[in-house]
Order: C-alpha cells, then structure tokens, then sequence
C-alpha cells in the first residue's frame, strides 16, 4: 500500500506543477492550447483525482459527498478541456 501512495504523490505533484505552469504561461501569452491543457492537467489530476480520493478518506458523509461531487466536476471540466 504505500507504493500506492508514494505513486500518487508523485503523480500529484508532477500533475500539479505541470498544470500551473501551463495556466501560468496561458495568462502570460493569452493562448488557448495552453490554458485548456493546463485546466485539463489540474482537473484530471490533483484537483479531480485529489478530490475523489480524499472522499473516501473522510469519515463524514456529508462531506464525502460533497468531496465527491466537487471531483467529479473537477474530472468533467478537465476532461472537457482535453476534448476541446
């Protein structure tokens, strides 16, 4: 299990850094590829995955659901944005 985990952080970590890089380089030239790149990265990843995960960490239903539902938007609007 914790190889599990240490692959996670990894993809976390290197998902995240390459996400806000591109949405930074995005704001900084106004280019579309890069934004929706960059937004897709984030929300598949760190932001959508992260979410979902965390959910099934969490004791409280209400707050799982909540968690969970805010991933999945996260997952939709990154999924989304790699269509486009």
């Amino acid at each position: 299990m914790a190889l599990v985990w240490a692959g996670f952080a990894a993809f976390f970590v290197v998902a995240l850094a390459v996400g806000l890089r591109l949405v930074a380089l995005a704001v900084r030239t106004g280019r579309a590829p890069e934004l929706l790149i960059g937004l897709g990265v984030l929300g598949i990843g760190p932001i959508g995955f992260g979410l979902q995960t965390g959910a099934g960490l969490v004791d409280d239903p209400g707050t799982a659901e909540t968690l969970a539902a805010a991933g999945a938007v996260a997952l939709a609007v990154g999924i989304w944005a790699k269509l486009i």
